[in-house]
């Protein structure tokens, strides 16, 4: 009898962390959630005819950050030069992993042309951006984005409290997502995370016209490490 009631025991244990644990990544997929970009900045471009690097020589020391434009409509790209004080900006406030999911809009004369940037050329000794490569971005387009992940609910995480800390496993996550609507970030919540948890892309609240671009559906994107920790 006693055997009996000790293994019931046991089973409910075994149990009731499971289900626990169930219960907690619904919690995270109803918090986790995509912050949408705000109304996309403005910037204000010129025409170049020339290109090579002594052409773009003249221009950076104008004062001009030499940029394309790429993939218009009829395989058009437009070759322009916005401020190099604009490119710096949208370095510093962004970062050049969350630049590749910030939208802007580029005056080019009579026209307005939204744009995503796709690659960030920066001098590894002055530190300057020296080109940008834009790609046309209509909202009709569908374009996958590497959007970056961002944690929150530490002050409140039990793992952390038991002297672990959160491993950022992707600090991107690649989804694919229409030209007007894509994440600047998607935010996950670790306030109910024990020591040894994992939240995997499947447990990402995302929006209706977004999708994840993965090789695996259940790759990790954040776990609560450290000594002693378990694989949750």
């Amino acid at each position: 009898m006693r055997r009996a009631a000790a293994a019931a025991l046991t089973r409910q244990a075994a149990v009731e962390p499971v289900q626990s644990y169930c219960a907690l990544l619904a919690r995270i997929a109803l918090s986790s959630q995509a912050t949408t970009s705000a109304t996309p900045e403005i910037l204000e471009a010129s025409y170049r005819d020339e290109t090579g690097r002594h052409t773009c020589k003249r221009l950076r020391k104008d004062g001009r950050t030499p940029a394309i434009i790429f993939s218009m409509p009829h395989n058009e790209n437009k070759l322009i030069s916005i401020s190099a004080n604009d490119a710096t900006n949208m370095v510093r406030i962004h970062g050049r992993m969350g630049l590749a999911a910030q939208r802007f809009v580029v005056n080019l004369g009579d026209e307005q042309l939204p744009v995503l940037p796709r690659v960030v050329h920066i001098n590894a000794v002055s530190n300057l951006v020296e080109n940008i490569t834009f790609m046309h971005c209509p909202p009709e387009r569908r374009i996958t984005v590497p959007v970056p992940v961002q944690v929150i609910g530490e002050d409140a995480c039990p793992g952390l409290k038991q002297n672990g800390f959160p491993y950022l496993i992707r600090r991107t996550v690649d989804c694919l997502c229409p030209g007007d609507a894509i994440p600047a970030s998607i935010e996950v919540d670790i306030s109910g995370l024990q020591l040894g948890q994992t939240v995997l892309l499947p447990h990402l609240k995302l929006p209706t016209d977004v999708k994840l671009v993965a090789l695996h559906p259940r790759l990790p994107v954040c776990k609560i490490a450290g000594k002693n920790s378990r694989e949750g």
